[in-house]
Parts: C-alpha cells; sequence; structure tokens
C-alpha cells in the first residue's frame, strides 16, 4: 500500500463511527448461511464498493452503508441434520436458496476483509456470530481481518451513557425478535445501526467533541 493509498484508508475509517455485524444460519450448531454488515458513517461514505447507502431519516448527516451476501460451501448443503426447520422459518433462507444465490467461502471471505480490515465490528450475539464467520474463513483458508465485539461495548468506545444504550439495546432486541418477519442478516445489522445512531446524536455527552472522534 502506497502512502496516498494509506492517507485515503485512515480518512475512509476516521468517518465510520461504528460497524456492525450479523449471521444467519442452518441452526444454533449449525452452518453459516448469510453474513451481512452494516455501518454508521459521519457524511456520505467514501468509498465505492458494491453496496446498499441510505441517509438516516432524522440525522441528515449520517449515513448507513451496508451489504450481505449467502454463503454456499457444498459440503455443508447435505448435512441435513444441520439444516433445522425452525431456524429455516426464522430466516427465510431455504437450502434451494443457498444453492442457487450463496457464493464460494474464500469469495465471501475476501470480500468481507475487503469491506471490514482493520475495524472493529459489533454484534448482538458475539458467540454465534463469530462462531459463524470464523467457519467461513477457516474453509477459505484465510485469516478474518477485523474484529467481533459484542454491542455493549460500544459503550466504552464512545462514552454513550452505559445504562442508556443498555436499554436502548433491550428495546431494539426485543423488537427484532419479537417481529414475525424472517430475520436477514443485512436487515438486522442495519437496525442496530440505527439504535447507535440515535444514542450519538440523544445520549453521548456534549464533551464528545470532533477532535476526540476523528483523533485529531
Amino acid at each position: 500500500m502506497g502512502v496516498l493509498d494509506s492517507i485515503n484508508d485512515n480518512l475512509i475509517k476516521s468517518r465510520i463511527l461504528a460497524s456492525f455485524v450479523d449471521c444467519e444460519a442452518t441452526s444454533f450448531n449449525g452452518h453459516c448461511t448469510e453474513i451481512g454488515f452494516a455501518q454508521v458513517w459521519l457524511g456520505r461514505p467514501l468509498t465505492q464498493s458494491p453496496a446498499t447507502v441510505a441517509a438516516h431519516p432524522d440525522f441528515p448527516s449520517i449515513f448507513i452503508r451496508s451489504n450481505s451476501s449467502l454463503v454456499r460451501v457444498d459440503r455443508w448443503m447435505d448435512d441435513y441434520l444441520k439444516w433445522d426447520p425452525a431456524a429455516e422459518k426464522i430466516t427465510g433462507i431455504s437450502r434451494a436458496m443457498v444453492l442457487e444465490q450463496g457464493k464460494p467461502a474464500q469469495e465471501v471471505a475476501l470480500w468481507l476483509n475487503a469491506e471490514l480490515s482493520g475495524l472493529t465490528t459489533y454484534s448482538d450475539a458475539k458467540r454465534h456470530d463469530s462462531n459463524w464467520i470464523d467457519q467461513v474463513f477457516k474453509v477459505a483458508g484465510l485469516k478474518r481481518g477485523f474484529k467481533i465485539s459484542q454491542v455493549e461495548r460500544l459503550t466504552l468506545r464512545c462514552d454513550i451513557d452505559k445504562a442508556e444504550f443498555r436499554a436502548h439495546c433491550d428495546r431494539q432486541f426485543d423488537t427484532l425478535h419479537g417481529e414475525e418477519k424472517p430475520h436477514r442478516a443485512e436487515a438486522d445489522a442495519i437496525s442496530w445501526a440505527h439504535v447507535f445512531a440515535k444514542c450519538w446524536r440523544d445520549v453521548a455527552p456534549k464533551k464528545w467533541s470532533l477532535a476526540k472522534l476523528f483523533g485529531f
């Protein structure tokens, strides 16, 4: 990486307020079927890689950038004992869908590293999501280039009031898991991005200046 590339990479990362990751799987102890991410950006995202970009409906300066991919590993397709019908009902992701639309593990792992390398991503179920993502990287023969942390740890990084953020998280978790619509990785990650955006604007102390945010 050249000097200009390094400067541009640091500029991009300084604009990302938080990144979230979510997975779907064949069962709790099964195989990963889908991985999605969502990033909260201050200002319009600089990167041109394919993704959905949407302005936050309440905060004009904040944008949500997101994407997802189904994962197809052929030897997982025939592991019928781990294809739980209850999980398929929750996610809406069938074996046929993965066979038709899923991408190889190496392609998914390379894509995730390209999007998230050097970042800490947050999950509302770190133990499960880390396990499923690491499954994909193991099959791909690649090393994961980003960290995964439990979503509550954002309170340490951002000086957000822990009790208030926990209350937001509890409400969001109840909302997500109380809905009848299928859970999809990108949509769930976007939901957490919106929770963070609300907390960042409404809860973060006034002492958190732009200088602190960008590390200047």
